[in-house]
């Protein structure tokens, strides 16, 4: 079961874990904050159980859904059902050097990272249950590479800030990834990051050269 499925990572599972017999539910379907939604939480029947929902634009309402979300999800659902929540790398203030490991300490720094680092506490609370941080998630039609396309196909200009970096992660790659971290539950925080450290600039750049050669980033 995957809640709050039909996002962006929900609808690319979708597209790709066509073997998988998984259901995903929108928020209207199944929604923890819903008082009469937590007995069809209870009663859920499967092996696993995603929590995909998240909040990061909206702060007053990032402690609902990245927090008490999780709480209920782990407190409510059978011993016996994995609990998968996926959470984030701003859950880390972002001074390292060097990329993050699974067992290194958290100090967000800003409200949604630490929404996210409580959800974290919340969900592993629960024996049977597991984290998987996702670290800045690419795609087209989402988020920054969604706004480097539109500023380079409208304005044939992007201007781009040179000091801040990254691990981008396809979302693509995604899926399968969250997959094969069930797999093999050996340690219960987990992390899917791209191969690559990069910065904006960086990123901006391989878009620019991919789809507009014309165009140019600062």
């Amino acid at each position: 079961v995957v809640i709050g499925g039909h996002g962006m990572i929900g609808k690319e599972m979708q597209r790709q874990l066509t073997d998988y017999d998984i259901t995903y539910y929108t928020k209207s379907e199944l929604n923890p904050l819903i008082y009469g939604h937590i007995e069809k939480i209870k009663r859920l029947e499967c092996d696993v159980v995603i929590n995909l929902a998240c909040e990061k634009k909206h702060k007053s309402l990032m402690a609902q859904a990245n927090v008490e979300v999780p709480r209920i999800l782990a407190e409510n659902l059978e011993s016996e059902i994995l609990f998968v929540q996926i959470s984030s790398d701003y859950v880390f203030d972002g001074r390292k050097f060097e990329k993050y490991k699974n067992d290194n300490e958290t100090n967000a720094v800003n409200h949604y990272g630490m929404t996210k680092e409580l959800g974290e506490i919340a969900a592993l609370q629960r024996e049977n249950s597991m984290v998987i941080r996702l670290s800045w998630v690419i795609s087209e039609n989402n988020g920054f590479a969604e706004r480097i396309i539109y500023q380079l196909k409208t304005y044939k200009i992007a201007n781009v800030v040179v000091n801040r970096y990254g691990t981008p992660t396809n979302i693509k790659d995604i899926p399968n990834a969250i997959i094969e971290c069930i797999k093999r539950p050996t340690y219960r925080i987990k992390h899917i990051a791209g191969p690559d450290v990069m910065s904006w600039y960086h990123i901006a750049k391989i878009i620019q050269k991919r789809k507009f050669p014309d165009a140019k980033v600062f």
